[in-house]
């Protein structure tokens, strides 16, 4: 009887300490959260809101703050007016060297990826066109990047797990409408004898629509993974333990009578 009642104990104990070692895993993943890691990426365009015409966007990485480490990719969603622009596809799409893109048109959403060596300094890592329909009628729009991620692996690969990145947004305004020339009234006076100065045309400077910068607070998890899931494995652990704990308790009950 006494052995019995031993055997209770440690299998009770035993018990306790698979629940305290999944909790602690699970406590270690949460940490590894919250590292100050930090990406700053975007969005930049030269072109103006024109019917017909195509608006051409850039992502830009700004810089890379992981502890050394660099990215390998980067994910959104992308909101833009469908009143405006035509759907996108992937021909819209142009990674550059070293980034491959992939577009996911029934939820807009954008990967952007880089198989070889982590990336760390300032680049555009991809380029997208948004053909403008043939009839607007704005006078501006706005296209923007939301759930947005970076990355170079998860934690227990030894690196970064999910960065989050701040939304990114940029405003394209409207063409301006060209200014009509004045009509200059007809000259009856004699001609001049005079030769004319040459005047110099002052150059004109065409301004940068305003790209809102965006700083980045990192949150780390396994790529594709996050705090919930471990949540998940935990109490399935914890679970399946309390369940064998239960069995071997009642057993061991059974022989002590």
């Amino acid at each position: 009887m006494e052995k019995n009642v031993k055997t209770k104990i440690l299998i009770v104990i035993a018990a306790i300490v698979m629940i305290i070692t999944a909790t602690n895993t699970l406590v270690m993943a949460a940490e590894g959260n919250d590292k100050g890691y930090s990406v700053n990426i975007t969005a930049s365009s030269d072109s103006k809101l024109k019917a017909g015409d195509v608006v051409t966007v850039k992502l830009n990485l700004q810089s890379v703050n992981a502890g050394g480490m660099g990215i390998n990719s980067f994910e959104a969603t992308i909101k833009y007016d469908t009143n405006v622009f035509e759907e996108l596809t992937q021909s819209d799409f142009q990674g550059s060297n070293p980034w491959a893109v992939m577009w996911t048109p029934q939820t807009n959403y954008l990967s952007v990826y880089e198989l070889g060596a982590d990336i760390k300094d300032p680049q555009t890592m991809v380029t997208i066109n948004f053909k403008v329909k043939s009839s607007i009628d704005m006078d501006s729009t706005i296209i923007g990047f939301e759930s947005c991620k970076a990355s170079n692996g998860g934690i227990n690969d030894g690196g970064t797990g999910d960065i989050d990145v701040n939304n990114i947004s940029i405003t394209i305004d409207k063409e301006a409408e060209p200014v009509p020339s004045e009509t200059q009234p007809e000259n009856t006076a004699a001609p001049s004898t005079t030769t004319p100065t040459n005047t110099a045309k002052t150059p004109t400077t065409t301004s940068k629509n305003v790209v809102k910068d965006n700083t980045v607070t990192k949150t780390a998890t396994l790529p594709k993974t996050g705090i919930a899931q471990y949540s998940v494995v935990a109490i399935v652990v914890i679970a399946i333990i309390a369940i064998f704990s239960y069995v071997l308790y009642k057993k061991t009950s059974k022989d002590v009578k």
